[in-house]
């Protein structure tokens, strides 16, 4: 059965993380940009500079949802996309991101809610291909190009998804070859669809008035997953196409099926991640460690205080990463 592992977070989470600054992307030394051709298609991912004389393991890292660039820029420096100091760990791992369809790699900081053309729309690019499927495709391209790179040790390729990535390395998973481990972050082994309705109860139950609207919202998130699942409607709507591709089966039926050692991390205080807890009544097999992070939310935020007392979030990914660092190396 699942081994699960309730970790506290001690008082160094107290100590809030400064983003990581830098040059341009243009002018980085630590990632480079590379292309994969594809009949007439091509996927984009960064990885970081290698040393060409030594094989280093390698982490490939599933950001969550939103067209975001893979750099938000301003003036004369940029952070990346990745949420923890992965500048920490150069020495002993390589790094890669794959870049969202349709959206440029370096943007302003605004972007970081989504990127928008000229026009303030969302590119129609990466509308098309904004679905499971797509994504799925761009990993298997890239885990299999990189693994082919000489600098990568074959037998420590990592693939870490947050979020919507969760999603993504489950359906990978299925039947990936490449990968030696797995770890899932903040993500639900069910779907969207259970995620909007139990959001909509939690409401209820920390409200103190008893309202009608919270079950005709319910009653409207399962409409719209049955109109979204309509073959017709994917066909003549993105946004049905990309609801019906991450709702059409729940995720721990893809978890059943992966026979990769896991570990599955998630805050205590994600409302998204709370059917994780669930894992042992689902899932069939003894591959799987749980860590649920006592205090910390969907992006690994937590409660704190400043100097003055005033209540404060705390920025929690870089613990949070060293423990998977740990895991990796340990198991």
């Amino acid at each position: 059965m699942l081994k699960i592992i309730i970790t506290g977070i001690f008082s160094l989470l107290t100590l809030c993380c400064l983003a990581q600054q830098r040059n341009s992307l243009s002018q980085d030394n630590d990632f480079v940009v590379k292309h994969i051709y594809i009949k007439n298609d091509t996927v984009t991912y960064i990885h970081t500079k290698p040393n060409l004389n030594s094989k280093k393991p390698l982490v490939i890292f599933l950001q969550g949802s939103m067209a975001k660039p893979l750099f938000f820029c301003e003036a004369n420096y940029c952070q990346s996309i990745l949420p923890f100091n992965y500048k920490k760990y150069l020495n002993q791992y390589n790094f890669a991101i794959i870049a969202r369809k349709g959206i440029p790699l370096e943007g302003s900081f605004a972007d970081a809610e989504g990127f928008k053309d000229k026009q303030g729309k969302t590119p129609i690019e990466f509308m098309e291909n904004d679905n499971l499927e797509y994504r799925v495709f761009q990993l298997q391209n890239v885990a299999n190009n990189l693994k082919k790179e000489k600098w990568v040790d074959p037998s420590k390729i990592y693939i870490v998804g947050h979020s919507e990535g969760y999603e993504v390395l489950a359906k990978f998973g299925e039947r990936d070859k490449i990968a030696n481990k797995y770890v899932f972050m903040s993500g639900s082994p069910f779907n969207r669809t259970t995620e909007y309705i139990l959001q909509e109860r939690l409401k209820q139950y920390s409200s103190k008035n008893i309202s009608n609207s919270i079950e005709e919202n319910i009653d409207k998130h399962l409409k719209f997953r049955d109109f979204y699942l309509e073959p017709e409607n994917q066909q003549k709507s993105l946004v049905a196409k990309n609801w019906h591709s991450y709702n059409n089966e729940f995720v721990y039926k893809s978890l059943n099926r992966i026979k990769t050692k896991s570990l599955i991390i998630n805050g205590t205080l994600d409302n998204n991640s709370i059917y994780n807890d669930m894992l042992p009544l689902l899932v069939n097999t003894n591959i799987f460690e749980i860590k649920n992070l006592p205090g910390l939310d969907h992006n690994f935020f937590s409660k704190g205080k400043d100097e003055l007392n005033n209540e404060i979030d705390v920025f929690g990914w870089d613990i949070v990463f060293e423990m998977v660092i740990n895991w990796l190396e340990k198991n």
